[in-house]
């Protein structure tokens, strides 16, 4: 089983905390030819996430200081 966006988060940060976050997540849209894009399989990058998985992500969890 592979593991969940919010686990490769964790995995990948690690105790790291930050102050600023600036997000540019891997979402799903669709283009002018009404194909859903990059997945397309002729506009195929890289993986995508649905908006729900994208709002699931721990982020708060990552800040220096939560809350402010």
């Amino acid at each position: 089983m592979t593991q969940t966006p919010s686990q490769d988060l964790s995995d990948f940060l690690g105790s790291d905390r930050f102050g600023t976050v600036m997000a540019d997540p891997t979402w799903r849209f669709i283009n002018r030819t009404g194909k859903v894009a990059p997945e397309h399989k002729r506009l195929s990058r890289y993986p995508t996430m649905t908006v729900d998985e994208i709002c699931a992500l721990p982020v708060g969890d990552y800040l220096s200081h939560p809350g402010r």
